[in-house]
C-alpha cells in the first residue's frame, strides 16, 4: 500500500520477517527503487519487493544475475550486469523496474517480450570505504497507465497471512470484448441442432484439394509424432522457386490470420496509428484492437477500396500500417497492378504496405503486380485455404524485403505450421494442372451465383474471388433479413456490416448441389425478407 507520508517518487515495503512498514522504502539493505535510490549491497542478497495481487516473494539477489522472483518460479541470470529485476501490478499500470548496464540488452528484450516498457540508465560502480563492491543506478520507472491523466504509481504491499489475489489480464485485454471475429458456421449447426444444406459463407475452397495434397497428408500421417522444421525449410524453398525470390524474403504462417497478428505486433504495437477500409477484412481489426493499436478507417468508393484516400490517410496519420486486399474482401473487387504501384508510390516510406492477396489466384491476369522484393515498405500476403482448398491446416506465407521477414523469427511460433499442413502445400504448388483447372471451376461457379442472384431479381457485383457479392437492392436490415431467412433454409452465407456494403449478401463458390440449394432457397428468403420489412 501507499504510505500517505511519502511523495509519489517512494514506496512503502514489508518485510514480512518483521511485520512492519519501513518509512522510506528501506529493507534489507535495499533503498528506494526510484531515482536516487541505491541498489543493495552484494552481502544483502534477500529483499523483499512489494508486489500488487499474488506477488510477494523474496527477491534472491546473487553476482550471476537474477534468481527466483517468483513462488516456485525461477529465470536464468542474466548476466552479471543485471543488478535486479521487480515487476509490480497495480490497478492502474503494469510496470517494470530495472536498474541495467548500457551494454545490456537481454533485460530490455525480456520486457518488451512480456508487454512492457523499459528504460535503462547506465550502472556505475564504486568502491566504498568498506572495500565492498556495489551497483549504483537510478533506476527508471515505465509505466504503461491504462486511464488518462493518471500518473502516479500506487503498490501495494501483500501482508502475510493475507489471501492472494487471483491472477488478472492485463488492462487492455480486459478492455477488449469477449468476442471472435466471425460466428461460425458449426457454432450455428450447434445452437440449431441442424446441419446446413449449403456452407457457403466462409469462402473455402468447397472444391476440394489437389490429389497430390491429399497423397501427401496421407503420407504424413505415419509422421504425426514428429515436430515440424520450424523454419519450413522445403516449403520455404519451393516457394522462393515458385516465386523468384530468396528463402530469406519469405515468411510462413499460420494462415494470413496469423501472419497479421505478427504484423501488428511487430510494426505498430500500442498506441500506433493503423489505416484500413471500413468493412475490410475483420480479423485485421481483430489484431489492431488485440495489440492497443489505433485503427484509422477509410470508407469503400464505388464497391472498391479507395486506393487515393487509404493513402492519403497513411499520410495524414502518420500510420504505421496501411491494409489493403486485392483481389478485395467482402465485395469481390480488385484494382490492377499499375493502379496499385500508384498506391505504392502515394504511401510514405516509413509506413509499412501490407498487401492480402488471398485471392490472387483467383483474379484476371494483370491484377497481381510482379513480385518485386526491393521495396522496403511492401509486404504480401498469401494462402493456401483459398484456391488450393486447405483452409483447414492454416498455412499462409508473406514475401518482401528481408529486412521485413527477419523480425517474424523473432516472435513467431516456430511449431506454428505443422508438418502435415508444411507436406501438403508443398505438394499443391507441385499440382499445376490441378489449380488451373480448380481456378477455372471457380470463374464458372461465380457466373452460376451470378446468374441465380439474377434470376431473383438481385444485382451481382463483379467479382475476382471464390464469392460473389449479391446487392439486395434495400438496406442493410433488409439484407439481414435475407440472409437470416437462408440461414432458416440451412443455407449457410454471410454479408457486409459496414454502411454502404451492408446491402449485400456474400455467397462463396460451392458445389454444384450446394448451389442448387441456395437457388431453391432464394426467393423463398427474399419473400420472407420483403414481408418482415
Amino acid at each position: 500500500m501507499s504510505s500517505k507520508g511519502n511523495s509519489a517518487n517512494s514506496v512503502s515495503c514489508r518485510r514480512p520477517d518483521e511485520g512492519r512498514i519501513l518509512p522510506g522504502g528501506v529493507v534489507g539493505g535495499l533503498r528506494s527503487t526510484l531515482p536516487g535510490g541505491v541498489l543493495p549491497r552484494r552481502g544483502a542478497h534477500r529483499a523483499w519487493w512489494p508486489c500488487a495481487g499474488a506477488w510477494g516473494a523474496p527477491v534472491r539477489r546473487r553476482r550471476g544475475g537474477l534468481g527466483s522472483i517468483l513462488p516456485g518460479g525461477g529465470m536464468p541470470g542474466l548476466g552479471a550486469h543485471l543488478a535486479w529485476w521487480a515487476r509490480a501490478r497495480t490497478s492502474d499500470a503494469l510496470c517494470l523496474v530495472a536498474a541495467c548496464r548500457d551494454d545490456e540488452g537481454s533485460d530490455r528484450a525480456i520486457a518488451r517480450m512480456a508487454g512492457c516498457t523499459v528504460a535503462c540508465l547506465p550502472l556505475r560502480r564504486a568502491r566504498r570505504p568498506d572495500t565492498t563492491w556495489s551497483a549504483q543506478a537510478r533506476a527508471v520507472v515505465a509505466v504503461r497507465l491504462t486511464a488518462a491523466g493518471k500518473s502516479a504509481i500506487s503498490a501495494r504491499s501483500h501482508p502475510a497471512g493475507a489471501a492472494p489475489m487471483p491472477p488478472r489480464p492485463t488492462p487492455l485485454v480486459a478492455a477488449l470484448p469477449a468476442t471472435i471475429p466471425f460466428v461460425a458456421p458449426e457454432r450455428t449447426e450447434r445452437d440449431t441442432g441442424r446441419p446446413f444444406l449449403a456452407r457457403l459463407g466462409a469462402n473455402e475452397g468447397n472444391l476440394g484439394a489437389s490429389p497430390a495434397a491429399m497423397t501427401a497428408i496421407q503420407a504424413a500421417s505415419g509422421d504425426a509424432w514428429r515436430y515440424c522444421d520450424p523454419e519450413c525449410w522445403p516449403l520455404r524453398e519451393r516457394l522462393a522457386m515458385e516465386l523468384g525470390t530468396k528463402m530469406d524474403e519469405i515468411v510462413v504462417g499460420p494462415g494470413i490470420d496469423g501472419l497479421l497478428g505478427l504484423v501488428v505486433r511487430i510494426f505498430a504495437g500500442a498506441g500506433a496509428p493503423v489505416v484500413s477500409s471500413l468493412g475490410a477484412y475483420p480479423t485485421f481489426n481483430f489484431h489492431v484492437a488485440g495489440h492497443g493499436a489505433n485503427l484509422v478507417t477509410v470508407p469503400y468508393r464505388d464497391d472498391h477500396e479507395d486506393l487515393e484516400a487509404l493513402a492519403a490517410a497513411a499520410r495524414d496519420a502518420a500510420a504505421a500500417i496501411v491494409y489493403v486486399s486485392n483481389p478485395d474482401n467482402p465485395m469481390g473487387t480488385w484494382w490492377d497492378a499499375s493502379a496499385l504501384g500508384r498506391f505504392f508510390d502515394a504511401v510514405p516510406e516509413d509506413t509499412l504496405i501490407v498487401l492480402d492477396e488471398a485471392y490472387g489466384e483467383t483474379a484476371p491476369e494483370g491484377t497481381l503486380p510482379p513480385v518485386d522484393t526491393s521495396r522496403p515498405n511492401l509486404l504480401r500476403l498469401r494462402t493456401f485455404s483459398k484456391a488450393y482448398g486447405l483452409a483447414g491446416l492454416r498455412c499462409g506465407y508473406g514475401f518482401g524485403h528481408r529486412d521485413l521477414i527477419a523480425p517474424f523469427d523473432k516472435v513467431r511460433d516456430h511449431f506454428g505450421v505443422n508438418l502435415v499442413a508444411q507436406r501438403a502445400a508443398r505438394a499443391a504448388l507441385d499440382d499445376r494442372l490441378w489449380l488451373a483447372e480448380t481456378v477455372a471451376q471457380i470463374a464458372a461457379a461465380r457466373e452460376t451465383i451470378a446468374t441465380i442472384g439474377h434470376d431473383a431479381g438481385l444485382v451481382p457485383i463483379a467479382s475476382a474471388t471464390n464469392f460473389v457479392a449479391l446487392d439486395c437492392g434495400g438496406d442493410g436490415a433488409f439484407a439481414m433479413n435475407v440472409l437470416k431467412a437462408l440461414m432458416a433454409a440451412r443455407i449457410f452465407v454471410r454479408k457486409p456490416m459496414a454502411p454502404g456494403l451492408d446491402r449485400c449478401i456474400r455467397v462463396s463458390v460451392g458445389r454444384a448441389e450446394e448451389l442448387e440449394a441456395f437457388a431453391a432457397a432464394l426467393p423463398a428468403a427474399l419473400e420472407t425478407a420483403r414481408g418482415t420489412g
